[in-house]
């Protein structure tokens, strides 16, 4: 499967899961080829992981090479994943904090 047809159903599973859908499962070995294929531009990954590049210069590599649509739904994604992360409440806070109140 060539890299652009991975990078496609990827984005595909990202809008899904951003609807609400379960298109994910669908997707997952297809998900690992974009994984192999990112890791596969050592250049990129270099980069990504110096904590002194400038985190601009990161998005505009992750940019290039994922191109602008996937890019776009990439980064929608990863803030609703930080809004849901972020919002969830744990049963450990529930035990720990919810009688205090």
């Amino acid at each position: 499967m060539s890299g652009r047809r991975v990078a496609d159903r990827y984005a595909e599973a990202l809008l899904g899961v951003a609807q609400g859908e379960d298109r994910v499962a669908a997707v997952r070995d297809e998900l690992g080829e974009l994984v192999a294929l990112l890791e596969g531009i050592p250049e990129l990954g270099a980069l990504l992981r110096r904590p002194d590049v400038d985190p601009g210069r990161k998005l505009e590599a992750l940019r290039e090479a994922l191109g602008d649509h996937i890019f776009e739904s990439f980064i929608q994604n990863k803030r609703i994943e930080w809004d849901k992360y972020r919002t969830h409440v744990s049963q450990y806070e529930l035990d720990a904090y919810l009688s205090i109140l």
